[in-house]
């Protein structure tokens, strides 16, 4: 009976493992269908329109150069995975809530891509839809910091407000652009989930909140990245968002 029952149980562990171990390689559930620049995409069908997503990856990777964790060695590997067994095991974790998300240099888009309207959408809902390149940025700049060893521990500000700034860079390099604006917009709109994106589409306020702290840090303050991420225990979002406040005088 003990000897059944140990059976059981190496048998349940093997079965953990090999789950975890699936988690953790969707190339097993996608093939690999576009290899441009640093970028491999994953999907069940061939892609639509390949050209279209070859100038999307372009774009996106000489926004990436720019950012301070940029690695000329980085590879990203994206994975199409709505509707695909994968996304089922993902369900069973709860890992399925997310519209994108990375980790172990792999990113997860839990929605479908329309390249010739250059966005992600899922349940054919307004707020569930992202423009293409930001989202692909944002889930890259996550890679690079797994790359750099600095995703885990980082507090949410400095992870997703720097992944936010680096894929929103054609907004505020435009020359009508104002921080200030978007630290009123912030204010107003405080208590409020949905927020509407600089790039037009719905996302939580807190993104564009993480973003200003950052943004601020880096444009105004005159710090990198690194320099955030060493010293990140020396500010409380909320205080430091005050102090943005005061220095556009919006108190």
């Amino acid at each position: 009976m003990k000897k059944k029952w140990v059976l059981i149980g190496a048998s349940l562990f093997l079965i953990l493992i090999l789950f975890f171990a699936l988690l953790h390689f969707p190339q097993v559930f996608l093939s690999k269908t576009l290899d441009h620049g640093p970028f491999s995409v994953y999907s069940t069908t061939p892609l639509e329109a390949p050209e279209d997503w070859h100038v999307l990856l372009d774009s996106a990777q000489l926004m990436l150069e720019k950012s301070e964790l940029h690695s000329p060695d980085q590879r990203y590997l994206l994975f199409m995975a709505k509707g695909t067994t994968y996304e089922s095991l993902l369900k069973w974790v709860g890992w399925n809530k997310p519209f994108a998300f990375a980790f172990l240099n792999r990113e997860i888009y839990l929605a479908t891509p329309n390249i010739l309207e250059g966005q992600f959408s899922r349940n054919n809902t307004e707020y569930e839809k992202r423009l293409m390149l930001q989202l692909i940025v944002h889930e890259s700049v996550h890679v690079q910091q797994d790359a750099e060893g600095v995703k885990r521990g980082l507090p949410p500000w400095v992870n997703e407000g720097y992944a936010e700034y680096v894929s929103h860079a054609p907004i505020y390099q435009q020359s009508d652009y104002s921080l200030a604006d978007v630290v009123k917009e912030l204010q107003e709109m405080r208590g409020e989930y949905w927020l509407r994106s600089d790039y037009g589409y719905w996302d939580i306020w807190e993104y564009k909140y993480y973003r200003s702290l950052v943004e601020y840090l880096i444009e105004v303050e005159g710090l990198s990245i690194r320099e955030i991420i060493e010293r990140q225990t020396e500010w409380n979002p909320a205080a430091l968002f005050e102090q943005i406040k005061t220095y556009y005088d919006q108190d």
